[in-house]
């Protein structure tokens, strides 16, 4: 930990002043943080590297397989320093990059992993089939991959409910449509709901509308360790590995999710993703980008 403080505090030797600038208050929180005995997610991969190359990796020999989930969320060094400290081990890595959320520290590409980490000696196979949602969700879904040019996913067949979209026109228009979408939701006997918002700001404001308007719901937060179903708010980046009955995301207007912005784009598709059986998609004149042909079809 002493060496990796001192690499911190003298990081300005080893990038430009540009990158420095963007990361020093990050860097100076990290150093307070660690000497605390406080470790944040990044700095893990720093500390594994140096415990390999100064007390050695013996004791972590007997593992033979390792298995890594959500692995889309791991940068580049994670993989890297991971194999170093089980250097016995071959690797089962699993991940979307449709779902790689966090840009300060996901991966770009397998290939990437491939040629830094294994050196080319390992195989990727790509699952494309959707297990999860039906094939109507799924094919809307599908304009966002093929928007960013990401491999889309197949639907096994289980055909449900059209996607909707609906326009609104302010914010009592959506509380109201919301609040009706619930009520059916109700009706068809969904015992997980979601109504997935871009923020947090978003999803506190619409949960205390809701609530006003004697809405029994939820509204999960960072805070929150698990979900036990009904009614919640919550936000997309937040609601990512979970699954709900009927989804309403909240606002897909173009002004909310920018369709220039890559991790806009990956954050709705996570929000399109949650439902089993039912997804409503609610927006504000303009749809985002990927899905105004779908609007426009669902209009008619």
């Amino acid at each position: 930990i002493n060496v990796y403080i001192k690499f911190l505090t003298n990081i300005k030797k080893y990038i430009d002043n540009e990158e420095f600038y963007n990361i020093e208050t990050k860097i100076q929180t990290n150093i307070n943080n660690i000497k605390e005995r406080k470790v944040e997610f990044e700095d893990l991969s720093a500390l594994i590297y140096l415990k390999c190359k100064l007390l050695g990796v013996e004791e972590y020999d007997q593992y033979r397989q390792v298995a890594i989930d959500e692995a889309q969320d791991f940068g580049n060094f994670s993989f890297y320093a991971l194999k170093c400290l089980l250097r016995n081990s071959t690797f089962s890595i699993f991940g979307d990059l449709a779902q790689s959320i966090y840009q300060y520290r996901g991966i770009k590409n397998w290939e990437e992993v491939e040629e830094n980490t294994f050196e080319d000696e390992c195989e990727t196979k790509y699952l494309l089939k959707s297990y999860r949602t039906t094939t109507e969700i799924m094919d809307s879904a599908n304009n966002i991959t093929n928007y960013i040019k990401l491999n889309t996913a197949k639907p096994v067949i289980r055909h449900g409910k059209p996607v909707n979209f609906i326009n609104y026109n302010n914010d009592t228009e959506q509380i109201n449509i919301i609040i009706k979408i619930l009520n059916q939701y109700k009706e068809d006997g969904y015992k997980t709901v979601a109504i997935i918002c871009k923020d947090e700001e978003e999803a506190t404001l619409i949960n205390h509308k809701l609530q006003l308007s004697n809405i029994e719901i939820n509204n999960i937060t960072d805070s929150d360790t698990q979900y036990n179903g009904g009614v919640c708010t919550i936000t997309s980046y937040l609601a990512k590995g979970l699954e709900f009955d009927g989804v309403i995301i909240a606002n897909a207007t173009e002004g909310k999710y920018n369709s220039n912005k890559g991790i806009d784009m990956k954050l709705l598709y996570v929000a399109m993703t949650r439902p089993l059986h039912e997804l409503n998609v609610l927006y504000n004149n303009i749809i985002v980008k990927p899905l105004q042909t779908e609007e426009k079809i669902s209009s008619k």
